[in-house]
């Protein structure tokens, strides 16, 4: 066996960082008027690079989203984190 392989640590994980992003927008409307709205962005990163995203309409909603969004992610690995892993 001459090839190198890559085996991961028992205490590894897919994310090293996660993001809640408030994102104000300013909405109009001839009908309902014109009114400030928020999109709450939920980004996973792996060695810096975002492997995955998700929105919401309220951070709560975000929050209790957020458990169910990382044990998805993980079942497989992304294969965004896979590539970033061979080529990092």
């Amino acid at each position: 066996m001459n090839s190198l392989y890559h085996k991961r640590l028992p205490d590894w994980e897919a994310f090293d960082e996660i993001t809640l992003r408030v994102i104000p927008r300013y909405k109009t409307s001839g009908l309902s008027g014109d009114e400030w709205r928020q999109h709450v962005e939920i980004e996973f990163f792996h060695k810096g690079q975002i492997v995955y995203s998700a929105g919401s309409s309220e951070m709560r909603y975000a929050l209790l989203m957020l458990g169910t969004h990382f044990v998805q992610q993980q079942e497989p690995i992304p294969t965004r984190v896979i590539e970033i892993e061979r080529d990092t």
